[in-house]
């Protein structure tokens, strides 16, 4: 039996096409030993138009749905209103940046002052915020102000509140990455493929430094096949659904559809890769990826022979623990790989819960 439990907020991913939760909470046994639980999950989807590239463009829809979502829980009885909410990666920047040596501290002030010589935003309209990765570098993350107010209003009409918004690359990076320290001082690649946008991140230290948009997503197939075949988007997504990456499975008709996608798809995401083996100076020989298109069938293995390179399904499972009241494939839990990074965020001990 559990001993105690810790949790401060749980994790909301919104995206274009579904808001998704998840709840960890830490469990220190009788033996003091702390474990991270998975104890709740959702998924509520999105209609077409209602979030577009990360803009929220109808706020009392989904207002709604977020309110849906945490009704509809799967699981224990959320244990806080508190929320750490996803922030989308086409409307933000992150960098790794090295401190002058010539800098005794690092303040607020400095760091707007150089905010317009890494990113393309103006500080006036923009959210910073920055954490040591050394004793001589940050991780500085920005993002548009209207884009989280947006995020935060919608939070707070939900009747929620919205503790903390982050990268959705950093949660990603956090939930499959968490703790292991064979991969500290050492570059990690991840792929997270998604229905609207996928991107390539990599990592050092266990933290992101560098993200790359890819084409290969759900919907753009769909889409391409319903195009192709002069279908309706839903009999397109049956199909789609059927094939996966395995060709063998799809019918005739369809076959050369999935074939130019995957082929047109393998040579932009090889592109991303050279880019950041010539960035970065290393070999990439691992890519683990996450997502909701990463559950498709043959998908790893058609990546690894066509990039090749070892591709591995993500495991957040392998970070943490399943409440016995859930189930949940590890499959399915790909999709929450975001969700679920936020919500071990709202364990840490220096994530202080509002008054």
């Amino acid at each position: 039996m559990p001993f105690s439990q810790k949790n401060i907020a749980f994790g909301l991913d919104i995206g274009d096409k579904s808001i998704k939760l998840a709840e960890v909470k830490l469990i220190k046994n009788l033996r003091s030993q702390e474990h991270l639980v998975l104890t709740c999950f959702n998924e509520t989807p999105v209609p077409e138009g209602f979030i577009i590239n990360g803009e929220i463009k109808n706020v009392p829809e989904i207002v709604k749905i977020i309110k849906n979502c945490v009704k509809g829980a799967n699981g224990r009885i959320l244990s806080t209103k508190a929320v750490i909410a996803s922030l989308p990666e086409s409307q933000s920047y992150l960098k790794i940046i090295n401190i002058p040596k010539t800098r005794d501290k690092i303040t607020g002030d400095f760091v707007e002052g150089i905010l317009s010589q890494h990113f393309p935003l103006e500080s006036s309209k923009s959210y910073f915020d920055w954490q040591f990765i050394d004793s001589d570098k940050i991780m500085l993350g920005v993002a548009p102000k209207n884009i989280v107010d947006s995020f935060t209003s919608v939070i707070e009409q939900a009747d929620l509140i919205p503790l903390s918004l982050e990268i959705e690359s950093t949660a990603i990076s956090r939930a499959i990455l968490l703790g292991d320290s064979s991969l500290e001082k050492k570059y990690k690649i991840i792929m997270d493929l998604g229905a609207t946008r996928s991107s390539i991140i990599a990592t050092y230290d266990n933290n992101p430094v560098l993200t790359l948009n890819i084409p290969l997503s759900g919907d753009g197939m769909t889409q391409e096949i319903a195009k192709s075949k002069k279908i309706p988007f839903e009999k397109a997504e049956e199909l789609k659904l059927l094939c996966g990456f395995d060709v063998k499975r799809c019918p005739v008709e369809i076959k050369k559809i999935i074939a130019s996608i995957i082929n047109s798809s393998i040579k932009k995401i090889q592109t991303g890769i050279n880019y950041i083996n010539r960035l970065l100076r290393i070999k990439i020989d691992k890519i683990y990826i996450c997502g909701g298109v990463a559950s498709m069938a043959k998908l790893s293995n058609s990546l690894s022979e066509k990039l090749r390179v070892k591709i591995r399904h993500a495991d957040p499972a392998s970070k943490i623990l399943i409440d016995k009241k859930l189930k949940i494939s590890n499959e399915e839990l790909l999709k929450y790989t975001t969700a679920i990074g936020l919500a071990i965020k709202g364990t840490e001990r220096d994530v202080l819960a509002p008054k």
